[in-house]
């Protein structure tokens, strides 16, 4: 979503000194843009759906994550070394 929001983004902000970015006009002109793109890819069906656990569950969703990391790793390494002792032998 970030890059269809940068690249719309860049096609409707109009290019600005470096000096003149400073200003404030510039600010709120970039603002506004932001929220013109916002509204124009909502009225055609672009979406970005946000999902937040509660605090609660940080721990279990590391041990989940970590567990099949460690298998995936275990796993990984047991075919590299059948790899390596099949082209040895």
């Amino acid at each position: 979503m970030n890059q269809v929001m940068n690249s719309m983004f860049d096609r409707t902000m109009p290019v600005v000194h470096a000096a003149a970015a400073k200003s404030f006009g510039v600010k709120a002109q970039k603002h506004q843009t932001y929220l013109d793109t916002l509204h124009y890819l909502t009225q055609h069906g672009y979406t970005e759906w946000v999902r937040y656990q509660p605090a609660s569950r940080f721990w279990p969703f590391q041990w989940i994550e970590g567990g099949w990391l460690l298998a995936l790793s275990v796993l990984l390494i047991a075919a590299t070394v059948w790899l390596v002792r099949r082209r040895a032998a």
